[in-house]
């Protein structure tokens, strides 16, 4: 009897051996998939915290755009005459307006300007974008008048040389980027308009002819 227990001894150690290591394998292995879900439940949410803080910054800066668009849309009622709006980029800041009636020749359109503190617009090639894409909006919104998206600004051919400039004195060259009219069509002594509708920019026309027309005012810098 007694051999019989010392010989299950070694079989009861055996069996506790592997209990006790089962158990513990599991805990480890319990704890292991512990550890890894909440790794990689941490991970996920770390993943979309980012988003979520992106989502609340965008948020932040178009109330930040819409406070300033409020704040500029004040001041520009308190800076520029009824009816205009500003342009603060190139050559900015003024205020503008296109008056698409009356049709009036050029040197009608420029004493409207005048009377009103201003004169006809004066174009460079990195604003004239901006002023095609508003005179195509008016051209939607109101539509037609005149001839269709002609209108006169500030330059001529005042001495009738061919060579037309601004009306603050800058030459505009034929093989300018916003006048891009055949040289061989050009007649001396005329005035410059927009012609959007045949999408070349500048061109020129007899004086004489009626077309709508842009006003602006400089405002000091």
């Amino acid at each position: 009897m007694g051999s019989r227990r010392l010989m299950a001894i070694p079989f009861v150690v055996s069996l506790v051996l592997m209990y006790t290591y089962g158990n513990n394998y599991k805990r480890i292995q319990g704890r292991n998939y512990y550890s890894y879900n909440m790794k990689h439940h941490r991970n996920a949410h770390s993943h979309r915290r980012p988003i979520k803080d992106v989502v609340t910054q965008l948020n932040k800066v178009l109330k930040v755009t819409k406070q300033i668009e409020r704040c500029l849309e004040d001041f520009e009622r308190s800076t520029c005459p009824e009816g205009y709006h500003m342009y603060t980029g190139s050559e900015g800041p003024f205020c503008y307006i296109l008056r698409a009636e009356p049709c009036v020749n050029w040197d009608t359109a420029r004493e409207f300007c005048k009377s009103e503190g201003g004169d006809l617009i004066v174009f460079n090639e990195e604003n004239f974008e901006y002023f095609r894409r508003k005179i195509l909006t008016v051209l939607t919104e109101q539509g037609a008048s005149c001839i269709s998206g002609h209108y006169w600004v500030g330059a001529n051919d005042e001495n009738s040389t061919g060579s037309f400039r601004f009306i603050n004195g800058r030459p505009i060259p034929l093989t300018s980027g916003i006048f891009v009219q055949i040289a061989s069509d050009v007649k001396v002594g005329e005035c410059v308009k927009s012609n959007i509708v045949h999408q070349s920019y500048l061109s020129s026309s007899n004086c004489g002819d009626k077309a709508s027309y842009i006003c602006q005012i400089f405002l000091p810098k």
